[in-house]
């Protein structure tokens, strides 16, 4: 299963991203405007804050993540303040955090990561910092929700929240697997129809959170064997890279071909498994 191979955690959760109406209706007395940024900011507050660029982390959406590939162009970035900081040495987050002190403070703290940390007077940190994720290492991204099995792939500083999972490799596994390999049978037509039939759905959307990620059964084979996957997704990855709307639909039935041959399916098989597919996509249309 994926979840002994590999690490499977939900993204950040800040608490409070941006204003909301429910704060503007709650603390009509600040004089803040909805959509303001409190720890998620935009391209312009990142201009104004970029002084602390070290703790202003690139944030994606989860329509940031594509299949095989994922935007690497941020429109927005977090203000990561943990635990582990003294907040006062980022004079300009501290002050923009001041701003929105009451909001901040609001916020539901019945977890022992905000508990501990509100023990502490450091009202100002993020609800749940995920700092077990290497988030700048190589990993596998997935939506939480979403009609097809869209696993993508990065190696560089890439933050999102709650509704994205991270796929990492376990070290402490002594089983050999390459996440390029994971990524190949995550993203194939078979793995779709398991995650359709024996995974978790809301209608025809796939559920993809911890517990059924990690129950998705992955083959274990030699790093020999792994390499003819790993190759072609390294062509996907590195056409996506010259030209992100390019299309890699070759090398990914080239993909299929290669899980079909791992789980032994014959001509017969293939030809269930390709019309099921047809049969499952035309009524996963959002």
């Amino acid at each position: 299963m994926l979840g002994k191979l590999a690490n499977v955690n939900q993204g950040i959760l800040s608490g409070v991203d941006k204003v909301t109406q429910k704060h503007l209706d709650k603390f009509p007395g600040l004089n803040l405007e909805k959509g303001e940024g409190v720890f998620v900011i935009d391209l312009n507050g990142y201009q104004l804050l970029k002084e602390d660029s070290k703790i202003l982390k690139p944030w994606f959406k989860n329509s940031d993540v594509n299949r095989y590939h994922t935007s690497l162009n941020p429109k927005e970035f977090l203000i990561y303040a943990t635990r582990d900081l003294i907040i006062e040495n980022y004079t300009a987050v501290y002050k923009h955090l001041l701003k929105y002190e009451e909001i901040i403070k609001a916020r539901n703290s019945d977890r022992g990561e905000i508990q501990a940390a509100l023990k502490e007077g450091k009202w100002w940190v993020i609800f749940a910092a995920r700092k077990n994720i290497k988030f700048s290492s190589p990993k596998i991204v997935v939506p939480q929700r979403n009609y097809r099995n869209t696993f993508g792939y990065n190696e560089t500083d890439w933050y999102a929240s709650g509704d994205v999972y991270f796929i990492t490799i376990n070290e402490s596994s002594k089983a050999s697997i390459s996440l390029k390999y994971i990524l190949a049978l995550l993203n194939s037509k078979i793995y779709y129809l398991w995650l359709y039939h024996k995974g978790k759905r809301k209608g025809e959307m796939l559920e993809l959170y911890q517990k059924p990620l990690s129950e998705i059964p992955i083959k274990v084979i030699s790093s020999v064997e792994q390499k003819p996957f790993i190759a072609l997704v390294n062509g996907i990855l590195d056409e996506k890279a010259r030209y992100v709307t390019v299309d890699t639909s070759a090398l990914e039935r080239e993909i299929d071909q290669l899980v079909y041959a791992l789980y032994g399916l014959t001509p017969e098989e293939i030809e269930i498994v390709e019309n099921e597919i047809a049969i499952v996509e035309g009524r996963s249309e959002p």
